[in-house]
C-alpha cells in the first residue's frame, strides 16, 4: 500500500483544523493568464478566474486583507469570509485580474516586487535560457557577491536541464537585486541558442501600480525588492528588503504600505519583529491553512488557488470553509 506523501498529509491536517476552527481564508494567486509554458504552475486562466469570482460573490463573505487583520485585532474571526491576494505584480494582474475584480466589486491585495517593476522576472529569464537552448553549456562557473555556483554538464544525463534550473534557482534566491542582474548578464552569452521570449511574464510598470493604488478595491503591499527568501538572509538584509520596498511603493502610490508577503513563504524567527518595527501590520506566508483567532498577524496562512473552473473551485473551497 502506498503511504500518503507529506503534501497530502499536510493538506488533510489543514482541512481538519479548518473544520474544527472555521475562520477567514486568504486566497493566493500569482498570474491570471493562459500559457502553454507554465513550469511553476502559477497561471489561472481568465475564464476560470471569472468563474471563481462568481463563486466567491455568491457563496462567501468577501473581505479585504486589511479587514481580516482588523477583525483579528478585535478578537473576532468571521467565518466563511475570504480575502484575495496576488504575489509578484505581474502585468496580467493589472490587465486581466483587476477588471474582473471590479466587475464583481471584490477587493484584493497585490504584493509587488519593487526591483522588477517595469521589467522581467529573473526566474522566467533563467527558465527561458535553459529550457529553449539547443545545447547547454559544458560548464557554468559564477561567483557574485560572495555567492558561488558551479555546474558541469553530464553528456548522457537526461536530467541536465532540471538539475541546472534547480541549481540556478537556489543561487539566484540568495542574491540581492543588483547581483541578480549581474548574474543574468554573465549567463546570457552562455545560452546564445536560446530563443523563447515569454513577454507575458513582465511586471507592472510604476504607472500601473500607481493607478491600482488609487483604486478603492486594491491595496498595494510589499513582496520585497529582490524576492530573496527572508528566512535565509541576515536580519540586516531582511530589514533592508522590507524597508526599501515599502519606501518605493509609498513613493509610487502616495499611500502607506502596511502589508507584505514573504518570498517563497520562507521566514525566520526575527521576521515578524522586523516587519512590525518597520511599520507593517500584516504579513502573509505560503503556509496552507485558514486564519484563526490565534494566528500571528505577521504569519498569516493562505490557500493557493489552482487553475480550476467554478465547480471544482467551489468544492475545494467548501473543504476549507465548512
Amino acid at each position: 500500500m502506498k503511504l500518503p506523501g507529506r503534501r497530502t498529509l499536510f493538506r488533510a491536517a489543514g482541512w481538519a483544523r479548518a473544520m474544527m476552527r472555521p475562520g477567514p481564508a486568504i486566497l493566493g494567486y500569482h498570474r491570471i493568464a493562459t500559457s502553454e509554458w507554465d513550469p511553476q504552475h502559477l497561471c489561472v486562466s481568465k475564464e476560470n478566474f471569472a468563474q471563481q469570482l462568481e463563486v466567491l460573490r455568491k457563496n462567501v463573505r468577501p473581505l479585504s486583507l486589511r479587514q481580516i487583520n482588523r477583525s483579528l485585532a478585535e478578537g473576532r474571526v468571521p467565518a466563511r469570509s475570504v480575502a484575495i491576494t496576488f504575489d509578484d505584480g505581474y502585468i496580467d494582474t493589472y490587465e486581466d485580474a483587476v477588471p474582473l475584480l471590479k466587475q464583481q466589486e471584490l477587493s484584493a491585495t497585490v504584493f509587488v516586487i519593487t526591483g522588477t517593476i517595469g521589467g522581467c522576472y529573473w526566474w522566467y529569464e533563467v527558465q527561458n535560457l535553459v529550457e529553449t537552448a539547443n545545447e547547454l553549456p559544458e560548464r557554468i562557473d559564477l561567483s557574485i557577491g560572495g555567492e558561488s555556483f558551479r555546474w558541469t554538464r553530464h553528456a548522457r544525463d537526461a536530467r541536465n536541464r532540471r538539475s541546472l534550473l534547480k541549481g540556478l534557482g537556489g543561487f539566484f534566491q540568495l542574491l540581492p537585486f543588483s547581483d541578480q542582474q549581474i548574474a543574468l548578464d554573465e549567463l546570457r552569452p552562455l545560452f546564445a541558442s536560446s530563443t523563447k521570449n515569454n513577454r507575458t511574464s513582465r511586471a507592472m510598470s510604476a504607472e500601473q501600480i500607481a493607478e491600482l493604488g488609487a483604486c478603492e478595491l486594491i491595496d498595494i503591499g510589499s513582496h520585497t525588492v529582490s524576492h530573496q527568501p527572508l528566512g535565509r538572509v541576515s536580519t540586516e538584509q531582511q530589514s533592508d528588503e522590507l524597508m526599501q520596498s515599502k519606501k518605493a511603493l509609498e513613493e509610487i502610490t502616495g499611500q502607506p504600505v502596511r502589508s507584505f508577503s514573504y518570498p517563497h513563504g520562507i521566514t525566520s524567527a526575527d521576521s515578524p519583529r522586523i516587519a512590525r518595527e518597520l511599520g507593517y501590520t500584516v504579513g502573509c506566508t505560503s503556509r496552507e491553512g485558514v486564519v484563526s483567532s490565534s494566528s500571528n498577524p505577521y504569519l498569516l496562512p493562505r490557500l493557493w488557488v489552482g487553475n480550476w473552473d467554478g465547480e471544482r473551485f467551489a468544492k475545494w473551497l467548501r473543504l476549507w470553509l465548512r
